[in-house]
């Protein structure tokens, strides 16, 4: 008999564009799922729990601290200059919807230095982190405007 693996990929890109809207950074990872949100895929089979949040708010961060699937916060999450912590209100599928996509734009408002994001399932303090990613720094000022977009694959 053989077994059938489900595979999940997790893929996150930031593209931070200025005022004129002329791209000033972009970085396209993988990223690490925590072990939060590892329980939290088993408990969406089980129904342990009660149902599991969506996964659909995006936090951005100013610490690119190496990731380790113990964390459960990012390291620096930025709570201020337009990059706190946001929710995608219109998340979609595709592909034959086995991709999930989670979009953010975020409006800045003071300058500010991007070096890790994070996918969690409530507002801040209250949400769970499904995954956190580190990338080279992306440097923003009041007008700009970070682009995030993660995709959950299952190939």
């Amino acid at each position: 008999m053989s077994k059938e693996q489900l595979p999940l990929k997790y893929h996150f890109t930031i593209e931070a564009r200025d005022k004129d809207n002329n791209i000033k950074a972009t970085n396209s990872v993988y990223n690490t799922v925590m072990n939060v949100g590892k329980i939290a895929v088993g408990k969406m089979f089980s129904g342990e729990g009660g149902p599991v949040a969506s996964f659909v708010y995006i936090a951005l961060g100013s610490n690119n601290a190496a990731v380790v699937a113990t964390q459960t916060t990012l390291s620096g999450e930025i709570a201020d200059a337009g990059c706190d912590r946001s929710i995608d209100t219109t998340p979609t599928t595709s592909g034959t919807g086995s991709v999930a996509v989670i979009n953010k734009t975020f409006s800045v408002t003071n300058t500010v230095t991007v070096k890790e994001a994070g996918l969690f399932n409530g507002a801040v303090a209250t949400g769970s982190m499904f995954a956190r990613t580190t990338f080279s720094d992306v440097n923003v000022v009041s007008g700009d405007t970070i682009a995030c977009s993660w995709n959950v694959s299952i190939s």
